[in-house]
């Protein structure tokens, strides 16, 4: 049970519940629970080296040109033209990387995985500032191949290359998570948002590695964030869901009345949230006692029970574990600026989108509205050790 009592109306909610009478270069990925897979041992191999022994010829302005007419016929599914441009470049200049790198996007975008691992491997001979870039494509490409251990190969030469390349972890993540290696998966998604907090992808999938194994508070708290950084996609729809069910799966309401408050234990292994997960359960429990919990709105209740949420952070706060000292003293620090209605607005304007246009037209409201996003981009994130060994 909890140890302490926040505030004098949380002794009222836990007696009512008990006994009143009366819810970027990054491979694209599926949902959470398309990810899963049966686990098998990912074997460390060594590939043969492809050594950088060329040099490159840089772009003149007019292959520069080319190629931003390529990237745009890209970004609009015209790959066939796209290529066009691409291969006008390559003929006037062989020895162009960027051009080479171009190709392999949109092969691979357009499947023809075969074809793009031959322009990536053509880039690979040459010396560049890129080549970071270069092995992480590879692996992708690999890895879309089916063949994960060359991928997880190439993303360990692309962090060697660039230790700080939140790209090279997040994908090496994406590959573990699709055969099975939770925890190491898990770290580099952790690696990869410490090294890049505004990265809304890991901070995605970092999130959906803790809704897959129960741990309620970090899945929250994750795909949170996450929408703060991506609230307009389908898989901002997918985490909003997430988050609905696992608040809803917190209390209910039984045929006969009474009130239940689930307190099953969730795992710790990055942090443990349980007495937040029973004060906050006790919270949404206050869903069902609408004659006694008044708000004049959703997004009053709302605000009212993720702030109550963000001071539990506060109130029983911990040292130990990721999500403690990465995640918490974001929501903590949200909490004391008074930032709980924008919060929600971000949250929940989808499923309740006239409740969000009346609050946010009223001009101090939108202010505080910009002021809320101003801070969270703003926010620094500590710089953490996290260990990933893949």
């Amino acid at each position: 049970m909890v140890k302490k009592l926040i505030f004098p109306f949380m002794f009222f909610l836990l007696v009512a519940c008990v006994g009143k009478p009366g819810t970027e270069v990054e491979k694209s990925h599926s949902m959470p629970e398309q990810a899963k897979g049966q686990k098998k041992t990912v074997a460390r191999i060594k590939v043969k080296e492809i050594l950088p022994t060329l040099t490159p010829v840089p772009s003149t302005p007019e292959q520069e040109k080319l190629i931003a007419e390529g990237t745009k016929l890209h970004d609009k599914g015209r790959y066939g033209e796209a290529l066009d441009r691409y291969g006008k470049v390559l003929k006037q200049n062989p020895d162009n990387v960027h051009a080479m790198m171009e190709s392999a996007f949109t092969l691979f975008e357009m499947g023809d995985y075969e074809k793009s691992l031959e322009f990536v491997k053509k880039a690979l001979r040459y010396k560049t500032p890129l080549r970071g870039h270069i092995c992480i494509q590879a692996g992708n490409t690999y890895d879309a191949l089916g063949k994960p251990e060359i991928a997880l190969y190439y993303y360990r030469k692309a962090v060697e290359f660039n230790p700080e390349d939140y790209l090279a972890y997040f994908n090496a993540g994406i590959t573990l998570a699709r055969v099975g290696e939770k925890k190491k998966a898990l770290n580099c998604f952790k690696k990869a948002v410490v090294l890049n907090p505004k990265h809304a992808s890991s901070n995605f999938m970092l999130a959906s590695q803790y809704y897959e194994q129960d741990c309620i508070i970090p899945a929250i708290l994750a795909y949170s964030r996450f929408l703060i950084l991506e609230p307009n996609t389908d898989r901002s729809d997918f985490a909003r869901k997430a988050i609905q069910s696992m608040v809803a799966e917190l209390a209910e309401e039984k045929k006969d009345k009474t009130i239940k408050v689930k307190v099953k234990e969730d795992p710790t292994f990055d942090g443990d949230f349980n007495e937040v997960k029973v004060a906050y359960s006790i919270i949404v429990a206050a869903r069902f006692m609408k004659e006694e919990v008044k708000f004049s709105n959703e997004y009053d209740r709302l605000a009212w029970e993720f702030d109550s949420l963000f001071s539990f952070l506060k109130d029983f706060k911990q040292e130990r574990g990721f999500v403690w000292q990465y995640y918490a003293p974001f929501f903590v620090s949200l909490h004391e600026k008074g930032y709980a209605k924008p919060f929600v607005i971000v949250l929940y304007y989808k499923i309740y989108p006239d409740g969000a246009r009346v609050w946010l037209s009223k001009k101090e409201n939108d202010d505080l509205f910009q002021e809320f996003y101003d801070w969270c981009f703003k926010y620094n994130f500590p710089k953490m050790d996290v260990r990933v060994d893949f």
